[in-house]
C-alpha cells in the first residue's frame, strides 16, 4: 500500500502544484505554506484511507516538506522562461549557453534532493506506527 502514499506525493508535488506555485513559492510565504498544505493533505488523505493518519504524520509531513521546499528555494537559482529568439540569441553566445547549462544542471540536482527527500518522509510516516 505503499505505492498510494507515493502516488498522492507525485500527485500533490507536481499535478496540483501550479506554475504560478513553483515560480513564486521562493518568494512569498502564503504560496509556500499553500503548497505545503495541499501537498501535506493529500498524503494524510491516503493515510486516512488506509487507516494510518494521525496528526503528528501531518505536521511531519507539513512541516518537512516546508524545510525542504525552502532549502531548495534558497540553493536554486531561478531561469526566467526564454521565447524562440531568446533561445537563437542564446545559442550563438557560448558563454550564455554553458551558463545556462551550469544552472540547469545545479537545480536538477537539487531537484533530485528534495524528491528523495521527500519520498523519504512517505516511507517513513507509512511504516511509523502510532
Amino acid at each position: 500500500m505503499l505505492i498510494w502514499v507515493i502516488f498522492a506525493h507525485y500527485i500533490a508535488d507536481w499535478a496540483l502544484q501550479t506554475d504560478f506555485m513553483a515560480q513564486k513559492k521562493g518568494r512569498y510565504w502564503i504560496v509556500m505554506m499553500s503548497h505545503c498544505f495541499v501537498w501535506a493533505g493529500c498524503i494524510s488523505f491516503v493515510l486516512q484511507w488506509l487507516g494510518l493518519f494521525n496528526y503528528d504524520k501531518f505536521f511531519f509531513l507539513f512541516f518537512g516538506h516546508w524545510a525542504m521546499d525552502k532549502l531548495k528555494m534558497d540553493k536554486t537559482k531561478y531561469l526566467p522562461t526564454l521565447n524562440d529568439a531568446d533561445y537563437k540569441r542564446i545559442e550563438t553566445d557560448k558563454d550564455a549557453n554553458d551558463l545556462i547549462k551550469k544552472v540547469e544542471a545545479h537545480n536538477l540536482k537539487w531537484l533530485y534532493i528534495d524528491q528523495l527527500f521527500h519520498l523519504g518522509q512517505c516511507i517513513i510516516i507509512f511504516f511509523f506506527k502510532d
